[in-house]
């Protein structure tokens, strides 16, 4: 073989080797590069995850908000303070919520404020003294629209606070079931009375007890007789006393 043709063949084999050694390390380069790139993308996977994460923590907190904001009702702490205070600074609605919670001793102050406050502003709607539909409801039922839990129900079957019968009921439209109707459906009947009576009080509240007998309840009826007399005496003392 000639001196020439060795030389080429070296020169070759040596020029694969560097090709090869080059090829080597620009695999291991972009192996390398390819790790970290890996690497990279995994970084950022994690994060993308955990910004993920945040949002539906920070979507669950705003839902949270929005719940409450959408609820807020008598549960609202300053809410339930305002209504105290509200009670607080008007006479009769003070001492109605007293009478309230002496007949309830286990309610609160803020469900005794409420009801207070729909005793006193029905009255005034209706035009009658709140001390009035106040005594009416302690002779029919200690102020008591629940007892035990349950609807206070006579064995008539008058209900609620005001005791109003399914007559009454359907006369006024109001479901006697329900706190706020039951006081509205009372004061409205005895608004009714007032002027169908000429503001005769004894024989308003005969009418509210027994219905239209007034004049037979008054003499025959012990129950009658006795809710008028009970009635009379708590308005009267509630007006000097408060």
């Amino acid at each position: 073989m000639k001196k020439e043709t060795l030389i080429g063949i070296s020169i070759a084999f040596v020029l694969l080797a560097i090709l090869t050694v080059f090829f080597a390390i620009e695999l291991r380069q972009t192996k390398n590069q390819l790790a970290h790139m890996t690497e990279i993308a995994q970084f950022y996977e994690k994060k993308v995850e955990q910004l993920y994460q945040e949002v539906a923590q920070k979507d669950a907190k705003i839902e949270q908000l929005i719940e409450k904001v959408n609820e807020r009702e008598i549960t609202d702490y300053w809410t339930k303070q305002l209504l105290v205070r509200l009670v607080d600074s008007i006479k009769e609605a003070y001492y109605i919520r007293n009478e309230i919670l002496y007949y309830n001793p286990n309610l609160d102050r803020v469900d005794a404020s409420y009801q207070a406050l729909w005793y006193y502003t029905v009255a005034l709607e209706e035009d009658l003294h709140p001390y009035l539909i106040t005594a009416v409801a302690v002779s029919e039922s200690n102020l008591r629209h629940f007892t035990n839990g349950k609807l206070t129900q006579s064995h008539a079957g008058a209900k609620g606070a005001m005791q109003l019968t399914s007559i009454i009921e359907r006369l006024y439209n109001v479901d006697a079931s329900v706190f706020e109707e039951n006081i509205k459906g009372g004061a409205s009947f005895l608004k009714d009375l007032e002027s169908m009576y000429d503001n005769n009080l004894e024989l308003m509240l005969a009418h509210y007890n027994a219905g239209s007998r007034v004049y037979k309840a008054l003499k025959e009826f012990p129950e009658t007789i006795n809710f008028v007399k009970n009635t009379i005496h708590i308005y009267k003392t509630m007006l000097e006393k408060y």
